[in-house]
């Protein structure tokens, strides 16, 4: 495995690790902790951040590899794919299936 492919598997896993926090906090919500670990005090929504941060982080480091571009956080992509979310929002909401 290159140099490059091991930061992709990085990223995969770091991507990964945002949707299990984030499947936490809808199972138990955003400000549980973790009742296993009476020491442990981040709740959900803290673990998201951190591994949003983590994945901000790898994806900077292939940019700095240039196998993402420099400027890999694109406004123009960012602002449609907000208007696609809210879109379909209101299409699920029309559906009943959002409440």
């Amino acid at each position: 495995m290159s140099l490059d492919e091991h930061l992709l598997v990085i990223l995969i896993e770091e991507c990964n690790e945002v949707a299990y926090h984030t499947s936490k906090a809808l199972r138990f919500g955003l400000d549980d902790k973790d009742p296993t670990l009476p020491e442990h005090t981040q709740t959900e929504r803290d673990k998201i951040h951190v591994e949003l941060n983590h994945v901000f982080a790898v994806v900077e480091i292939l940019a700095e590899r240039e196998i993402l571009p420099v400027t890999f956080l694109d406004r123009k992509i960012v602002a449609e794919k907000k208007r696609k979310v809210w879109e379909f929002m209101e299409y699920s909401h029309r559906a009943g299936t959002l409440t």
